[in-house]
């Protein structure tokens, strides 16, 4: 028979011309090895098939007319569907009985094969006595001029409610995802990205088709690229956590700052099977770093002029309180030049850190002794 999806599996297995037990009605040969040669002869065999068949505990096999009545079903399908095997077999129960209406509409026919006598698997909604569902794969078939049809049910409730609840995790995702101000996106293992949430479709104004894959890194400020992608391609290499500075173009045209991250999951053997990452807009906070910058940079120097003036003067004064022996000033002012001296290293100190921020300067570790600082403090 034919089947969606090229499904040999199912092809094999509800070829109903070739189930065991049923023969071909054109055919006129009679099997009389077991009466020739005390082998067992094709007709045992096809009975002896037929029983394992519609004794295997995963699948329900049922024989119904064209109209959905039920004339018998296996175990497996009473175990299923709630029904007792008397029940099954009494004539009573139709299988749209047992069908859960919206799957009767979902389909657009019941439970009987089409007009090739061949009903392609689907996926079907069942209710039980008590008034429970449950799901199952069907798939039909009846013998040309035969009012006897056959389906074979495998009860798929389990991935079915597996398949909801991955679907409400994924929603849960997405609305979490398109609730937070940053940009969030995710990559497969091999870093090509494969989703982005609301905020960057809404900044960057680019489609998904323009941005899947690496598509993404053409708002990428050129000046960060070559760095951004030198990182991304070690992350990928080493499966660590990916962590950077670029500038993102806003789809208005301006670039703004962006702290991104993007941290891989990994499988029970260690390898990466897709990265969660998010890019946080640190624009402000870089302008205002500049700005402090500049300020200290500015305030420095102006503050380095006066304090060295006052620095002479109060040497001078010292200088000259000592010669006049002037013991009860000569103190004061030696502390006042002391308090300017502090003055005038921290105003050096503030130039230092400009200059190491700007690249001016080098960074030179060296020991650092508590104690003496706080005794001199």
């Amino acid at each position: 028979m034919y089947v969606c999806d090229n499904d040999k599996l199912w092809e094999r297995i509800m070829d109903f011309s070739n189930l065991p037990g049923r023969q071909d009605p054109h055919s006129s040969t009679n099997d009389t090895s077991a009466q020739r040669g005390g082998e067992p002869g094709s007709a045992w065999l096809a009975e002896n098939r037929l029983k394992r068949v519609i004794s295997i505990d995963t699948a329900g096999v049922i024989y119904y007319n064209t109209d959905g009545t039920i004339l018998f079903a296996n175990e497996a399908f009473a175990g299923m569907s709630g029904y007792t095997y008397e029940q099954l077999a009494s004539g009573t129960i139709r299988l749209d009985h047992i069908t859960a209406p919206g799957s009767l509409n979902a389909t657009g026919t019941e439970q009987q094969p089409g007009d090739t006598g061949h009903r392609a698997p689907c996926e079907q909604q069942y209710v039980r006595p008590d008034g429970s569902s449950w799901w199952g794969m069907f798939a039909g078939s009846c013998q040309d001029n035969d009012d006897e049809c056959v389906g074979l049910i495998i009860d798929i409730t389990d991935m079915k409610m597996a398949q909801q609840a991955l679907g409400q995790s994924e929603a849960r995702f997405r609305t979490f995802s398109d609730a937070l101000p940053q940009v969030i996106w995710t990559n497969d293992g091999e870093g090509k990205a494969d989703y982005f949430n609301a905020k960057w479709y809404d900044y960057s104004g680019l489609s998904y088709e323009e941005s899947f894959g690496i598509g993404w890194e053409a708002i990428v400020h050129p000046d960060d690229r070559a760095v951004s992608t030198e990182r991304w391609k070690s992350a990928l290499v080493t499966g660590t956590a990916f962590e950077t500075e670029y500038r993102l173009q806003r789809k208005d045209g301006v670039y703004r700052w962006h702290l991104a991250r993007n941290v891989p999951l990994k499988d029970d053997a260690g390898k990466v099977t897709a990265w969660f990452g998010s890019a946080t807009d640190i624009d402000a906070m870089k302008v205002s770093e500049y700005l402090n910058h500049q300020f200290i940079g500015v305030a420095s120097h102006e503050l380095k002029t006066p304090v060295t003036s006052i620095k002479a003067m109060t040497e001078l004064v010292y200088e000259q309180l000592e010669a006049e022996k002037n013991h009860g000033l000569a103190p004061v002012v030696a502390k006042i030049n002391g308090q300017v001296d502090r003055l005038s290293r921290l105003i050096s100190d503030l130039l230092d850190t400009t200059r190491l921020e700007e690249g001016y300067m080098p960074l030179v570790l060296g020991e650092f002794h508590c104690h003496k600082r706080l005794t001199s403090a």
